[in-house]
């Protein structure tokens, strides 16, 4: 398991830029080598993403994955905390967490967003 991605030539002056922002959803993630596949898989229309978040006690969370249509072994996935004060924490915050994980994964690799 990564602790950071570690973007190579083609990202790595994009992640050294990035906001703490954007970063936070993206530390603990795992599959970055299968992201030339999933940039074709997305060019061609086959990528498909999933979330799910959970919320107890004051605290949540989310994994979220990116995966060829395709082929279910071409994956990135990851998983964050929900960010923000335990007051503040809800099932809801939690789920729009790992939409941003996806969301902030997609962006850093330079794929439109707004075509999902």
């Amino acid at each position: 398991k990564q602790s950071a991605p570690a973007p190579t030539n083609e990202f790595e002056c994009v992640w050294n830029t990035l906001p703490d922002s954007i970063t936070w959803a993206l530390v603990e993630c795992e599959g970055w080598e299968h992201l030339p596949h999933l940039r074709q898989a997305y060019e061609a229309g086959f990528l498909i993403v999933s979330t799910d978040g959970s919320y107890k006690d004051g605290k949540g969370a989310s994994a979220w994955r990116i995966r060829d249509a395709r082929d279910s072994s071409l994956i990135l996935t990851g998983k964050n905390p929900s960010p923000g004060p335990n007051k503040y924490q809800d099932s809801t915050r939690a789920e729009l967490s790992g939409c941003y994980g996806i969301a902030c994964a997609l962006h850093w690799h330079r794929l439109r967003t707004s075509l999902l």
